[in-house]
């Protein structure tokens, strides 16, 4: 249940990002620390990533830190409100967290690229852009500094130095200089590329971007049941979701929303291959080959023993007859026998009392 509502709750159903989410699993308590508050699956030390869609298509990506040791469903809540253009709030009395998106907005958590970056610390009138797929397979920073100043297109040798962030190392070197047309895509790094549109920059103008392989590292998602495919806490209760059951446009197939975007259906069948059960882990494959297995022996072995249970009552059987049984033909042979001699006993006592009353009657 839980690998597969942490990678269904990473994509989006048909109908794209959301404008209102509700938890499906409750907790004990809102207010103590996540680990106390009785969720069903354990969570761990991290950041969650949501992105939000503006009423023009434009997505931003933003991160909150997470610790189930000390923050509490209602920390959750905060932190998420204090996002531009989101709310959050939690039920205590049902123990569940709902996220609202402002009119016109939508959310997800996909950790899509962000297409405009913050630009707190960009003074030029270039307008840069991200688009693509991330296809790395860990989350990564990036920072992008100009270096010169002028016109994009047109000035010679302006440079846009993209750098990863945590390891200070420069991915790339695009020009944007003379001869770049605007709008034209430079290539970043893994899936990602970078615009800039008609207009100015100036030396050391800055942004940056997180590229998001996991959105959510620390299980927050599934342990609380937003976007999940299931309901319920175990196998006891284990349910798909009424909601996708109601409306299968729900079933979180894409990153995107488009019709031709499978690429989160393809993760979900990608969990067939995973070492999710039992430590060590195996697949469900192996699970069910290893369950199959036992069971079958287990069944030869119940057959083999009523076989063997079978052979041991029938020889039973014939050692108690052949102690306690009775040959009728002997039996038959033994009361002719018997009879005979009776009937020859018969003959003599009658031939006695022949004699005797002969004898009597010449005494008289």
């Amino acid at each position: 249940m839980r690998v597969v509502d942490q990678a269904h709750a990473t994509g989006v159903g048909l109908d794209g990002p959301f404008r209102v989410l509700r938890s499906s699993r409750k907790a004990t308590s809102t207010s103590v620390a996540i680990n106390n508050a009785g969720l069903p699956f354990p969570v761990s030390k991290g950041k969650l990533y949501i992105s939000v869609t503006d009423p023009a298509g434009e997505k931003r990506t933003s991160s909150i830190d997470f610790d189930p040791a000390v923050d509490s469903m209602q920390d959750l809540a905060t932190r998420i409100s204090s996002l531009d253009n989101l709310q959050s709030s939690v039920d205590s009395q049902n123990g569940q967290l709902s996220i609202f998106a402002k009119p016109g907005y939508r959310f997800d958590f996909t950790g899509n690229t962000e297409t405009i970056p913050g630009l707190a610390q960009f003074t030029g009138t270039a307008v840069p852009r991200f688009s693509g797929n991330f296809e790395g397979n860990v989350n990564r920073n990036i920072a992008v500094k100009i270096v010169g100043s002028g016109t994009i297109g047109l000035t010679p040798g302006l440079t846009a130095q993209v750098t990863d962030v945590d390891s200070g190392a420069v991915i790339a070197e695009l020009d944007i200089g003379e001869g770049y047309e605007g709008g034209t895509s430079l290539a970043v790094t893994e899936g990602v590329s970078l615009t800039f549109s008609n207009g100015t920059v100036n030396n050391d103008d800055q942004f940056a971007t997180s590229l998001v392989a996991d959105s959510d590292s620390t299980g927050i998602l599934a342990a609380l049941g937003l976007n999940s495919f299931f309901t319920g806490r175990d196998a006891r209760d284990m349910q798909v979701s009424s909601r996708i059951m109601e409306n299968p446009r729900d079933l979180a197939s894409s990153r995107s929303g488009d019709l031709a975007d499978t690429s989160n259906l393809a993760k979900l069948l990608d969990i067939r291959e995973q070492p999710a059960i039992g430590n060590p882990g195996m697949t469900f494959q192996d699970f069910l080959g290893d369950v199959s297995s036992e069971i079958g022996f287990q069944v030869h072995s119940q057959q083999q023993l009523e076989n063997n249970i079978s052979v041991i009552y029938t020889q039973v059987e014939t050692e108690i007859a052949s102690v306690s049984g009775v040959d009728l033909n002997e039996e038959m042979l033994g009361i002719a026998q018997f009879q005979k001699q009776y009937e020859a006993a018969v003959q003599v006592l009658r031939t006695m009392d022949a004699m005797l009353t002969e004898l009597m009657s010449l005494v008289r």
